[in-house]
């Protein structure tokens, strides 16, 4: 956005050649934001639940190390299978921008 406000330059878009091309896109885009933020909050709740506190631009969040063993993990595992989303994601962004680009 700051970008566009400094040069008054839009990027030319390419327009979707169906509606379910359109819902692709824009299902690809949403779910890379709904992946980027469930990931940062997997990550904060498996800190939380770590054996250090945590100190995000200032608020300490602490540990709670009696669920270590078992809720710990269980963020872990969906933290890993966020990540593995997020990686097909980027992948599948990319043969779409390689696409528009042909």
């Amino acid at each position: 956005m700051l970008y566009t406000l400094r040069f008054k330059t839009t990027l030319p878009r390419m327009t979707p050649q169906s509606r379910r091309h359109g819902i692709f896109i824009n299902t690809v885009h949403g779910l890379l934001y709904v992946c980027i933020f469930l990931l940062a909050g997997t990550g904060i709740a498996m800190v939380t639940h770590y054996e250090l506190p945590l100190n995000i631009l200032g608020i300490e969040l602490s540990a709670q190390k009696e669920g270590y063993f078992s809720t710990f993990s269980q963020f872990h595992e969906i933290h890993l299978l966020l990540q593995q989303a997020m990686w097909w994601l980027i992948g599948i962004h990319l043969a779409g921008v390689l696409y528009a680009k042909r």
